[in-house]
């Protein structure tokens, strides 16, 4: 590719030149390059040199943020103590230097891990934490993915209203924003919401709604994830041929995904199969018409 081949330039000429800053910069493009290309080991390998540089001339901004780069590389190939030790570290840096938007986005990043490891008042307090200082910067679509992972949350431990309030709140900031993928993930969770509450056809709308946005962008972990969602919204009414449905199709995403951003897209996977397991012999489907 025309993009890597002036990477590659760029970084043999910083290198000959002795600017390490520059060098360290360009590796760490160059990862996220590799990242985007689904290469997750030779991305893995530019990150770690890029952050030995950063240590090596003292550039403790560029330590920060490649740390968080690194921790988010990690949680996506699964490796979760990883991940955590990464951002932990990236968070003091951040801290150090000022960064808070950084700072913002590794506290957000801590409580989706807290989040889904079932440590919910540790990931309430980091998202909480997180969401104030996202205020402060005046970054909207980052406070609203943390108002719908906190809405996550609140529906975990079945705070329905704190639930309902958060995930509106980050709905609206999303439609505000013409944020369509964080709209997307955060009607599915509205939806889940609803049918908890025994509102099928509510729920399907929010779901349909999410459904119609990620096959529109494209986003294949995103939709996989979905599906389970719907799935359970499936076996909640009885409909086990539904959810049978939805999971073979989440099941042929994760195969075509590959082994990269998986992670969380098994767990999910995970979760729907033991449900389903667990309702019955299959091929039953309850009489309840679909929603309308």
């Amino acid at each position: 590719m025309r993009q890597s081949r002036a990477f590659d330039e760029a970084n043999t000429l910083s290198r000959e030149l002795g600017f390490r800053s520059v060098e360290g910069r360009v590796l760490g493009s160059m990862a996220i390059l590799c990242k985007q290309q689904g290469d997750h080991n030779e991305a893995e390998t530019l990150y770690e040199a890029a952050l030995a540089i950063h240590r090596e001339v003292g550039n403790r901004r560029s330590e920060g943020i490649q740390l968080g780069e690194l921790a988010l590389l990690h949680l996506e190939q699964g490796r979760v103590a990883l991940a955590v030790q990464g951002w932990q570290e990236a968070l003091a840096v951040l801290r150090e230097t000022g960064n808070r938007r950084g700072e913002a986005q590794a506290l957000g990043n801590l409580g989706l891990l807290c989040l889904n490891e079932g440590q919910m008042e540790d990931a309430a307090r980091f998202l909480w934490a997180g969401i104030a200082l996202q205020r402060q910067v005046g970054n909207r679509r980052s406070e609203a993915v943390q108002l719908g992972n906190l809405g996550d949350l609140y529906m975990a431990v079945d705070m329905r209203d704190d639930a309902r309030q958060c995930l509106d709140a980050a709905l609206s900031i999303c439609r505000e924003t013409s944020f369509r993928l964080g709209e997307a993930a955060f009607s599915g969770s509205r939806g889940e919401l609803a049918a908890r509450d025994g509102e099928f056809k509510e729920a399907w709308v929010h779901l349909s709604k999410a459904e119609a946005l990620l096959r529109e962008l494209g986003n294949k972990t995103e939709l996989g994830k979905l599906l389970c969602r719907k799935g359970r919204v499936d076996l909640a009414r009885g409909d086990r041929a539904a959810t049978a449905r939805s999971l073979e199709e989440a099941e042929a995403l994760a195969r075509e995904l590959g082994t990269g951003p998986r992670a969380e897209l098994s767990r999910a996977l995970d979760s729907l199969r033991d449900a389903l397991r667990g309702t019955g012999p299959p091929g039953h489907s309850s009489d309840q018409p679909p929603p309308g």
